[in-house]
């Protein structure tokens, strides 16, 4: 009898050390997903910051309605940060966007010691505005990252640091997917 409630005891200290190690996993990945959702905001802050004094030639209301999104994609088993922002369309000169991609990189770096793995512009109104506190924020990161996945972004821009992620390369590479199946679909003869 001895030894049963030896064995019961041993089982309930197991399974509590189990299901208090559950909690404890639990609540640190919910702190964990609040925490780099304020880091994101925080990010997107930063940028919001270094694009004020920038002119972008457009009126102060397409300024002020100018959104950027933050969000992570996991690429070679790590996470790496995706910055989408919007601008307006502008007369500037051919190194305008990239000179924006730079400052928008360096200031992340300073502010939050954060490489960027990948920056795309788009066109102004092209992301939803997000509500600071509310889930339409969240729901605006993991519509705007599905569309950033899917290449379906309005892409006025874009660099990253693999090449297969820009808006040029997908478009090459389904150009030559339409040539192949009308390759395909050619009769021989």
């Amino acid at each position: 009898m001895a030894y049963s409630l030896l064995k019961i005891a041993k089982s309930v200290y197991i399974r509590s050390r189990y299901w208090l190690a559950g909690i404890v996993n639990f609540l640190w990945r919910r702190a964990a997903a609040q925490s780099s959702q304020q880091n994101f905001q925080e990010i997107e802050r930063t940028v919001a910051q270094t694009l004020q004094p920038v002119s972008l030639a457009a009126s102060d209301s397409d300024a002020d309605s100018q959104t950027g999104v933050c969000f992570s994609i996991a690429d070679q088993d790590a996470n790496r940060l995706v910055v989408v922002q919007e601008v307006a369309a502008s007369g500037q000169s051919a190194g305008f966007e990239a000179s924006l991609m730079a400052k928008i990189r360096l200031a992340i770096w300073d502010v939050h010691g954060l490489s960027v793995y990948a920056i795309a512009l788009v066109e102004p109104n092209s992301l939803q505005a997000a509500q600071s506190g509310n889930q339409s924020d969240r729901i605006q990161r993991k519509r705007c990252k599905m569309k950033f996945m899917s290449g379906k972004l309005p892409v006025v821009a874009d660099w990253s640091e693999n090449p297969g992620l820009t808006s040029k390369v997908r478009t090459l590479l389904e150009e030559i997917e339409l040539l192949a199946q009308q390759l395909v679909r050619r009769p021989t003869g």
